[in-house]
C-alpha cells in the first residue's frame, strides 16, 4: 500500500476512535525492572501494568531526554569556524571579523556605522618559545622507509621528514606522558600534499576528539583552536594527493589567541598566505536569551604604495555545543549564513560569493595594485541565535491508540557505561483532553 495511503489512514484511526471517546480514562500506569544495574550491553526488559494507551521511550542518553523534550535554547558553548586564505599582497591587517549584538539587520552603510562592533580577528600569532611537542613520545600509522620516522616531524630540522604509506587515513601521534594544555599547533609540509586533515586530541589514546579541521597544509601553517588539555594529539590525515609527509609539528599555548580567530599564516610579504582554519569561542556574545548576533568580514585597505591583499573565506559555520555534549548546527555554510554584501568605498573590489549568489561556498574579495584607491567593503550574515537547539530531544513510540496488541514490555540495551534517567511519558487522550503520567527510573550501566 503506498505509503501517503497508510499514513492517513492511521490519521483517520486516530482521529476516530478519539472522537469516539466521550470521557478520557485517568491513566494508570506504572513500570519496573528486576535490578537497577546492568552491564554494557545487557538487555533491559521494562515491564508495563495500567491502562495507558499511548506510551513513548526517553533512554536518558544524549538526545534523547525526557527534560529536553521542549528545549528550544540554552547557552551552551558556541564556537565559530571558517578557513582564510589572502592572496598575495604587501599590506597587512586588512581582514577584521567582527560580532555586533545591536545591529538592527538593515544591511546598509548607515546600519553598519551605527552599530557597535567587536574585532576577534588577529593576523598573527607570537609564538612562545616552548614548544609542547619536543621531547615526547611519538608514533604513526606508518612510515615510508627507516629514515622517515615520525620523530623526523620533531627534530627541527626542514631537511628531515615524516612521511607515511598512503595518502589517506594515515595519521602521526604524540603521547605527551602527562596532561597537556595547547591551543595552537604549527604544521609545516615538505611536499605540499594534504587535501583533507584533522587535528584531534585524546585522554587515553582510544577515543578521540576534534580540535580542528582543515583542507591544505602549505609550507607553514599556524593553526589555533579553543584550548584543550589532553595527554594525546595526533595529526590524521582525511586525503591528499600523493604520501602525506610533514617536516615539523609544533605544539604552543598561546593565552592571547583564546577567543580569537587566528587568519591566513602569512609567512613572506608579497606571497599569497596559507589556507588557514580556525575555531573561535563566541560565548562571551551569547550573554541573552537567543544570543542572537550577526558577524562580518570587512575588508579595508589603504591608498599607498603597498600592494594590498585580497582574501578568500570557506567552510563557514557556527555550532552549540550543550551542556549534555550535543552539537547543534546553527549555521552549516557559507550559503546558510545569509550573506549580504556591502561596498562602502571603491567599488573596483569588492566581496562576491562563488559560484553564484544562490549557492555560494565562498566569500571573496580581489585586490588592486599598489597606489589602488582606498577601499572598504563588508559581508554581513544574516541574525544568528547562539543559543538556539536545532533540534529538540526526542522519545521512542512503544505503544499508541492504533496498536492492536499493546505490548506489556518494552527491552532496550545500552552501549556506554553511565547513569540514565529512564523516562516513560505514558497517556490517554480525545481531541479535547489528555491525563498523563511519567514515570522516572534511575539506570546505572557498568562496563
Amino acid at each position: 500500500m503506498n505509503l501517503k495511503y497508510t499514513q492517513l489512514l492511521i490519521i483517520l484511526s486516530v482521529t476516530m476512535l478519539s472522537c469516539q471517546k466521550d470521557v478520557v480514562p485517568e491513566t494508570d500506569f506504572d513500570v519496573h525492572t528486576e535490578k537497577n544495574t546492568f552491564k554494557v550491553g545487557e538487555e533491559i526488559q521494562f515491564t508495563f501494568s495500567g491502562n495507558a494507551e499511548n506510551i513513548v521511550f526517553w533512554s536518558g542518553e544524549t538526545g534523547k531526554q525526557y527534560v529536553n523534550r521542549s528545549r528550544a535554547s540554552e547557552k551552551g558553548s558556541p564556537y565559530l569556524r571558517f578557513t582564510s586564505a589572502a592572496t598575495a599582497g604587501s599590506q597587512a591587517d586588512g581582514l577584521s571579523v567582527l560580532i555586533s549584538k545591536d545591529f538592527t539587520g538593515s544591511v546598509n552603510a548607515a546600519s553598519i556605522a551605527a552599530a557597535t562592533w567587536t574585532n576577534i580577528a588577529v593576523a598573527n600569532a607570537e609564538l612562545p618559545a616552548t614548544n609542547l611537542a619536543l621531547g615526547r613520545t611519538y608514533t604513526a600509522s606508518g612510515i615510508r622507509n627507516a629514515v622517515n620516522g615520525p620523530e623526523k616531524a620533531f627534530d627541527r630540522s626542514m631537511s628531515t621528514v615524516w612521511i607515511g604509506l598512503a595518502h589517506a587515513n594515515q595519521w602521526l601521534q604524540i603521547a605527551f606522558g602527562e596532561p597537556v594544555t595547547f591551543n595552537t599547533v604549527v604544521m609545516r609540509e615538505v611536499a605540499i600534499r594534504a587535501t583533507a586533515y584533522r587535528i584531534e586530541y585524546s585522554n587515553d589514546g582510544n577515543t578521540w576528539n576534534t580540535a580542528v579541521a582543515g583542507n591544505a597544509v602549505g609550507t607553514r601553517n599556524v593553526i589555533a583552536f579553543p584550548a584543550v588539555t589532553a595527554s594525546f594529539l595526533r595529526v590524521f590525515y582525511v586525503s591528499g594527493g600523493n604520501d602525506v609527509n610533514l617536516g615539523e609539528l609544533e605544539i604552543y599555548n598561546v593565552p592571547a589567541l583564546e577567543k580569537k580567530a587566528l587568519l591566513s599564516t602569512i609567512n613572506t610579504a608579497g606571497v599569497a598566505g596559507m589556507q588557514t582554519p580556525t575555531v573561535v569561542d563566541l560565548s562571551d556574545f551569547a550573554n541573552s536569551e537567543t544570543g542572537e548576533v550577526y558577524i562580518a568580514f570587512k575588508n579595508t585597505t589603504t591608498a599607498n604604495a603597498i600592494k594590498p591583499r585580497g582574501w578568500n573565506i570557506n567552510n563557514v559555520s557556527v555550532t552549540n555545543t550543550l551542556r549534555d555534549g550535543t552539537i547543534n548546527t546553527i549555521i552549516a555554510n557559507v550559503t546558510a549564513a545569509g550573506f549580504k554584501l556591502v561596498d562602502v568605498k571603491n567599488a573596483n573590489f569588492k566581496w562576491s560569493l562563488a559560484p553564484n549568489l544562490t549557492n555560494p561556498v565562498l566569500l571573496s574579495i580581489g585586490a588592486g595594485e599598489a597606489g589602488e584607491a582606498e577601499n572598504e567593503d563588508w559581508a554581513v550574515t544574516g541574525p544568528i541565535a547562539l543559543n538556539k537547539v536545532q533540534v529538540a530531544d526526542a522519545g521512542a513510540p512503544v505503544t499508541s491508540i492504533t496498536t492492536l496488541s499493546p505490548p506489556t514490555f518494552y527491552k532496550y540495551a545500552f552501549n556506554t557505561p553511565g547513569t540514565y534517567t529512564v523516562t516513560f511519558h505514558a497517556f490517554n487522550q480525545s481531541i479535547k483532553e489528555k491525563k498523563e503520567v511519567v514515570k522516572e527510573l534511575q539506570i546505572t550501566v557498568t562496563p
